[in-house]
C-alpha cells in the first residue's frame, strides 16, 4: 500500500551512486563507446540466483546522479535496454518508531537489496514503492544499498515489446529514508457527497502498527481518533462517516480555489 509521507520526517538519499550495467544482458544499439565502457571497468554478466549477490566492487561503478537515467546520462547507452546495477553507501544513526525506505519509481523493474538482505521487488517504472527496514539498516556509516533496475520490455510488460515506447532506464525519481512512530497512518482519502442541505464525509485510514494505543488525523472538516478495536480488514482500514449541514461557510468553501 502506499505510503503517504507528505508531512514525515524524511532524509534524502538522492545524489551520486554508482552504475554497473551487465553488458551480456542488454540489447539496443549500443555503439563502441558503451563497448570501452563495459571493458574499462570489466563488467560482465552477473547471475541474480547466486548465493553471493554483492561479490564485484559495488564503489567503484560509474558514477550515476540519482534521480537520473542511465540512458540519458552516458553516451552509448541511450538505447541500452538491460539489467543495471545501482549502489551507494549510507550512514544511519538509530532512531525511535520504524524506518522506511521509499522510491519515488525505478524503471522498469526493481529488485532491492539492503545489507544484503533482499528487500523486495516492484514492478511498474512510474509508480512509488517502499520497504520497512528497521529490522535491517544499522546504526553505521557504510550500510549498503543495492538495485538492480531493469527496462527491459517483454509481451508481458506495459509497454510491451512491439509499443513504439522506450523505458528510459535507472532510478528516475527521489529516493529517501522515512521516520515514523511504532504505530502510524500509512495512508488515508476523504470522499464527500454533497446534497442541498448536507455533506456526508467519510474518512477511510489504514493504522499500520501494533502499538493500542490511539492516532489522529485530520481534514479541514473532520477530526478522528481511531483505536485498534475499530480496524476493519487485515490492511488495518478504519472508516469513520459523518454528516454535516451545510452552513454557509461550507458552501464558500466549496465554491472557492481551496476546494480544489
Amino acid at each position: 500500500m502506499y505510503l503517504y509521507d507528505y508531512s514525515r520526517e524524511r532524509r534524502s538519499l538522492d545524489g551520486v551512486w554508482q552504475l554497473i550495467p551487465e553488458s551480456t544482458t542488454g540489447r539496443g544499439n549500443q555503439d563502441a563507446s558503451s563497448d570501452s565502457l563495459f571493458e574499462e571497468k570489466g563488467i560482465t554478466e552477473f547471475d541474480i540466483e547466486r548465493e553471493n549477490i554483492l561479490d564485484f566492487d559495488i564503489d567503484d561503478g560509474m558514477p550515476i546522479d540519482v534521480p537520473g537515467s542511465f540512458c540519458a546520462e552516458f553516451p552509448g547507452l541511450e538505447w541500452y535496454e538491460g539489467r543495471a546495477w545501482h549502489t551507494r553507501r549510507i550512514e544511519y544513526s538509530e532512531s525511535p518508531g520504524r524506518t522506511f525506505l521509499k522510491f519515488g519509481a525505478v524503471n522498469y523493474t526493481a529488485d532491492v537489496w539492503l545489507n544484503g538482505q533482499h528487500l523486495g521487488t516492484h514492478e511498474g517504472g512510474y509508480t512509488p514503492f517502499s520497504f520497512d527496514v528497521t529490522d535491517v539498516i544499522e546504526d553505521r556509516s557504510d550500510n549498503l544499498l543495492v538495485v538492480l533496475a531493469d527496462n527491459r520490455r517483454d509481451e508481458t510488460s506495459v509497454p510491451a515489446e512491439r509499443i513504439d515506447w522506450y523505458n528510459w532506464g535507472g532510478i528516475i525519481r527521489s529516493v529517501s529514508l522515512i521516520e515514523v512512530p511504532e504505530t502510524f497512518l500509512r495512508n488515508f482519502k476523504i470522499d464527500t457527497a454533497v446534497t442541498e442541505s448536507a455533506v456526508t464525509i467519510t474518512a477511510t485510514a489504514w493504522l499500520d502498527g501494533d502499538d493500542p494505543t490511539t492516532t489522529s488525523y485530520c481534514s479541514p472538516w473532520v477530526a478522528a481518533t481511531i483505536k485498534h478495536d475499530d480496524i476493519e480488514s487485515p490492511q488495518g482500514r478504519v472508516t469513520h462517516a459523518f454528516r454535516q449541514r451545510m452552513t454557509d461557510a461550507c458552501i464558500r468553501y466549496l465554491n472557492s480555489d481551496s476546494a480544489d
